[in-house]
This record gives C-alpha cells, structure tokens and sequence, in this order.
C-alpha cells in the first residue's frame, strides 16, 4: 500500500537547513483551513480537477480517485462513510485526499454551496458534522484571501498591500485553531476565504510579493489589522482591544475622506438611546449637565470613550453602528447619529490605500504610512510564532 504520512503531520511548513535568519521558500509552507465553517455539513460531493488523487485513512491508501470522478462524503454516526459512482468504500473516523506535491486542483459542493480549491483535503466528524480542512499552500491560500476580502477591480498596488497583509496575518495566527486539528478558519474570525482565486491581477500581485511579510521593530510579524474606512483618522490599538503597539498607532489619514464609507448617519429614538445608557451603564440621566453632554457629544477627533467614561466600542456594538467614530445630534423625540468612517479603524484603511494606489504611491509607502516602524520582508520560519499569541479578534471590520 502506498503511504499517505504526509498529511498526518500537524507541523505546517518545512524548516530550511541553516541558521535561523534563513529565509523559507514560500512553497514549503502549507496551511490546514477549515474550510465550509460557517454550515453544519452532514454531506460534501468532492470531485478532482487536476490528475488522480490517493483516498487514504491515516497511513494506508484506500483507492484511487480519478479526475472528473465525484466521491461522496457522508456523516454515518461518527465516521465518514465514502461512496465512488462504483459503490462504497466503507466508514473512517478520517478521509485524506492527497496528490503528490499537493499541486491539485479539486471541486466541492455541500447543500447548494460550490466552490474550487487548490491543494488537498481532510475531512473527520465532530459531534454530528462533517468537518472539512483545505492543506493548501500559503501562496494559493493567500490569493484566495485576498479575491475574498478585497473583490474585484482594484489597482495592481492594492492587491499587493492586502496580499502581504493577508500572509503575515495567516503566518502569525497559525496557531490560532491549533486545539482544533486546523490553523484557521475561512471566516471572518480568522480570514475569509472562498477556496481558489482565478482573478489574474490577484495572481500577479501575489506573485510579485510572493513571500514577503510585514515585520515590526521588534523583526516579529506584526498584528496586520485593517478595516473599510478609518473616516480620516485611524486609532491606537490600546483603544479598540488593550493591546498597546508600536506599529498601530493613529494617523491622521485624509486619502480615506471623500471615499464610499466615509460619511454614515443614523437615527435612534432618544428615549430607546437613554434607556439603554440607564439600565446597561447606570448612566446618571438625573444630572442635567451629563444628560446635555450624552445628547450633544462631539468627537473632532477620535476618542475611546463617550460620556460617563462608556467605551465608545461598547456602544458600536450594542447599536451594530459602523464605527466607534461619531457625533450626537439632539433633534427632540429622535438623536442623530453622525458618523465617520466603517470598522474598528485600527491599521490600515482600505479605502484610503485604494485611494493612495489611485494617486500613485507605492504600496510599500501605503504599508508604511498606515502601519509605523515597520520593514518588509521575506519569510524567515524562525519568527513564525511557536505558541498562540495575544491579538485582535479578526483582522478586519
């Protein structure tokens, strides 16, 4: 029987002989996606794109899977029971799909989600659910990031912005699932990813900064947050999560202003408004002076904190507002909310880059700009972090 150990190792990437500022071949490095994360899948069709895959079961190879042929996935009490158009293939607690040099290309559909992806596939049951996991490598991973988070019809500089972002946020956030038999997740809790990308200006732009990553004064890989529209200024980091940084810093940032998420208002009856203060924050509505103060807040530049010391993020939340960036407009039975700006406003704005790219900076200087005392890179596997680190909940929104 031919072995399928390669997919049995957790260890996500190859170390380079050497010392440890040796920098890796990005094609070393795979990553385990869990892909799919947002269904509770009980069934999932995979068919191959490109050449045979090896159906295997830990170490032993089960069968062949021909191009073009589907194999069936089913939940059967806390295995995968596996169906080829020929007929069953028997239960496994775990179902690898492997090609030599994991260099495939494979279609899956579960429920009336389809999508494409490249490298291989793992597939176990947890509780009732079919968990599927995508080992693909990080320069395809990051390309499929990238057509998920940015979309379409952007400038060549812009795509090489989000796809250095997009790698140094998988790299230092490799961890993040390590308990769970995956890396990370292909949601927003992690990175959205929608499995291959065929967009070529992506293509191109993750080729031409393939490998590199963004490094902080300290040569860790930085915290790479970023968010639609900072509404002209961004935030601290010790603002939005309580994790100070060198490299998160505010910055005045004009190229976001006169850009679609710049400007948003909303109106709230004041008395659902002073009734949430009251009974979630004990806000004092008896003392007038605080009360003209919660109904006539100004922000001329971004603060932390609304009247009586509430955490403006508090507030975002608690009313689904598109920043924490705004003023309180009294306008008798109503308030109006006048805001700036869409996202935690922390790093980079992406409006303001693709404004920047429009005006002709380079997207080193954009990294730069938004993004303090930092330098960029080629990856070096000796600062991919050995432990889950402490950092913000997503890197977007």
């Amino acid at each position: 029987m031919k072995s399928c150990t390669a997919l049995l190792c957790w260890i996500p990437f190859l170390f380079l002989a050497g010392n440890a500022s040796s920098q890796s071949n990005p094609d070393s490095i795979y990553l385990k996606i869990r892909i799919f994360s947002e269904y509770p899948l009980h069934q999932a069709i995979v068919t191959p794109l490109s050449g045979d895959y090896d159906i295997c079961h830990r170490t032993e190879k089960i069968s062949s899977l021909a191009e073009n042929t589907p194999l069936i996935l089913l939940v059967n009490e806390k295995k995968i029971r596996i169906k080829k158009p020929a007929g069953s293939l028997g239960s496994y607690d775990t179902v690898y799909l492997r090609k030599e040099g994991a260099k495939g290309q494979f279609h899956l559909r579960a429920g009336k989600k389809e999508r494409t992806y490249d490298g291989e596939l793992i597939g176990f049951v947890s509780g009732q659910h079919l968990v599927l996991i995508n080992r693909v490598s990080l320069e395809a991973y990051t390309s499929g990031v990238v057509q998920a988070e940015a979309g379409n019809g952007h400038d060549p500089e812009f795509y090489k912005i989000q796809s250095l972002i997009s790698r140094t946020y998988a790299l230092r956030n490799i961890r993040k699932h390590e308990t769970e038999a995956y890396q990370l997740c292909d949601q927003v809790h992690c990175q959205l990813y929608k499995g291959r990308n065929l967009q070529q200006e992506i293509l191109d732009a993750v080729e031409a900064t393939r490998g590199q990553v963004i490094l902080g004064p300290d040569t860790q890989l930085i915290s790479a947050a970023f968010h639609s529209n900072s509404g002209g200024e961004t935030c601290n980091s010790e603002d939005v999560w309580s994790l100070p940084s060198v490299y998160l810093k505010a910055v005045t940032d004009s190229f976001s202003l006169d850009m679609p998420g710049a400007r948003w208002e909303k109106t709230i009856s004041k008395n659902r408004w002073l009734h949430h203060l009251k009974e979630r924050y004990n806000f004092p509505l008896q003392d007038s002076a605080r009360l003209d103060s919660a109904l006539n807040f100004r922000q001329l530049h971004r603060r932390p904190t609304y009247v009586n010391n509430i955490p403006l993020k508090e507030l975002r939340n608690d009313f689904k507002l598109r920043s924490t960036f705004f003023d309180v407009v009294d306008q008798g039975e109503e308030i109006l909310l006048k805001g700036k700006g869409y996202g935690h406003g922390v790093g980079l704005s992406q409006e303001g880059a693709i404004r920047m790219t429009r005006l002709g900076y380079h997207y080193e200087d954009i990294l730069r700009f938004y993004y303090r005392q930092i330098r960029i890179d080629k990856i070096d596997t000796s600062l991919i972090p050995k432990r889950p680190l402490s950092v913000p909940p997503q890197p977007g929104h």
